[in-house]
């Protein structure tokens, strides 16, 4: 009955700093790849904060039929003298501009026994505040969203021989998540058979895949939230790391994923006659406010990434990077809503309501350049260009999960303050190509979608110990 905001959309622009990555050596390879841990000459400290925000839009074009919002026809045929003309083809343009703090904590021993290496970290990997209008045209998707997924990681990686290296993390992972939007009782399956069933037989066409000339009707429409929603669960990952010459180095790292179970409160308004008084002598009755626990679930997915890095003189480095996201493991959203306020013994519907909202993502592809050049003794400048592909097909993408094909770049700048101490900078930019959609199940997400991200973030890198050479 609910949804959340979810998708590649919710990946942060980065997980440490703009030079991390799956052939980098800095302490972020807890995260990015644990085998490039056994690079590091000696212990590092790296910590960070920033900003994440952006600008996201959403113009509805409504490409189906719809009833006059205060009527009551609930099942097809509907008569054409109920048919709203009106709510048909564009409307209002809505925009947010999401904003969060972010930052991380990397920390890494020097080499134990010249062979072995430990790590120690917590970063924020996923995130996704949206703030839309609370009477948009969007509000029947989301109206706000607050979504912050946290990892406390435990890594360890050996060097097997010079040429190659192992590693692995294990990870405990904490969500936050908050979310309200108009439920619309149409698509709510369970609601649609009890309405059907003896005493109130009221014919409907009520479920998720209800067509647009039922849905979105006011005495439908409901409010609902669900707040203080916490996730606990496990996550871990394995990488690899092969150092054929000292001016080459290929990694290879998978993350497993994990699924988060959110636990929190729910409220939903149900403060009309309909649900209140009409059809109580039949067996419906809620109060006007029902209360209760609710319960959101979904699969974060595992993804495979590889790279490679090139030294192509003493100054000048190449990286070059891609990942497979498997998303296609997340079918759909599922909440569990329980109450003693949601049962109604006469109609059978019990105080536990299980409902599913179909999201069936696709798998993605990410890759990635940088060029890092070290300008002088202390300055090293790099850029980076890249490319995501979308996870939020055309059949079921809306407000709650806006996507596309994304562009980004970055620049970082890293500076040395001392020998042991560098002060890195990381501006990054990405957007999705604007994206129109006709196709979208039941006409629930048609229409035109942009999205733009920028991240500044600042890390200091502090190198720990005396230096040593790994045999």
């Amino acid at each position: 009955m609910s949804n959340v905001a979810h998708a590649s959309g919710i990946d942060l622009p980065a997980v440490g700093t703009g030079l991390s990555g799956p052939t980098t050596a800095d302490a972020a390879a807890i995260y990015w790849n644990p085998a490039m841990l056994t690079r590091r000459d000696r212990g590092e400290v790296l910590f960070g904060t920033g900003v994440v925000g952006g600008h996201v839009t959403y113009q509805r074009d409504r490409l189906g039929d719809y009833q006059y919002a205060d009527t009551f026809q609930f099942s097809d045929p509907i008569d054409e003298a109920y048919v709203d003309a009106s709510r048909s083809g564009p409307d209002e343009k809505v925009s947010t501009l999401p904003a969060a703090p972010t930052g991380d904590l990397f920390l890494v021993s020097g080499p134990i026994a010249d062979r072995l290496v430990l790590g120690l970290a917590a970063f924020v990997p996923y995130a996704a505040p949206l703030n839309f209008a609370d009477d948009g045209p969007q509000r029947f998707a989301l109206q706000d969203a607050f979504i912050v997924v946290t990892q406390f990681t435990g890594a360890a990686a050996v060097q097997l021989q010079p040429s190659l290296s192992l590693g692995a993390t294990v990870s405990y992972v904490s969500g936050l998540g908050e979310i309200s939007r108009i439920q619309d009782f149409a698509g709510v399956e369970p609601f649609g058979t009890a309405l059907s069933n003896p005493p109130i037989s009221q014919q409907n066409a009520f479920g998720v895949d209800a067509p647009s000339t039922v849905r979105e009707l006011d005495v439908l429409a409901r409010p609902f939230s669900l707040t203080d929603g916490l996730s606990h669960g496990v996550d871990f990952s394995v990488g690899l790391a092969v150092f054929p010459r000292d001016d080459l180095i290929f990694g290879l790292a998978y993350q497993h994923g994990s699924r988060l179970n959110f636990r929190g409160d729910f409220a939903m308004d149900m403060d009309d006659p309909f649900f209140t008084d009409d059809l109580a002598a039949q067996g419906l009755k809620y109060p006007q406010q029902v209360q209760g626990e609710g319960r959101l679930s979904f699969r974060l997915p595992n993804r495979l990434t590889g790279g490679a890095s090139i030294r192509t003189s003493d100054a000048v480095s190449i990286d070059l990077s891609a990942a497979w996201i498997h998303w296609s493991a997340l079918k759909s959203f599922d909440l569990v809503l329980t109450s003693p306020d949601l049962a109604q013994p006469d109609l059978n519907v019990p105080d536990t309501i299980a409902a599913e909202l179909p999201r069936n993502w696709t798998d993605t592809v990410h890759a990635e350049a940088r060029i890092s050049v070290q300008t002088s003794e202390k300055l090293l400048i790099a850029g980076t260009a890249g490319y995501q592909s979308p996870a939020s097909p055309d059949s079921t993408i809306d407000a709650a999960s806006p996507d596309g094909h994304r562009l980004l770049g970055g620049l970082t700048t890293a500076f040395g303050l001392s020998e042991r101490t560098r002060l890195i900078t990381d501006a990054e930019l990405q957007g999705i190509l604007p994206r129109t959609v006709t196709e979208s199940d039941f006409d629930l997400g048609n229409g035109t979608y942009t999205m733009v991200i920028a991240s500044v973030l600042v890390h200091l890198q502090v190198a720990i110990g005396k230096p040593s050479v790994p045999n």
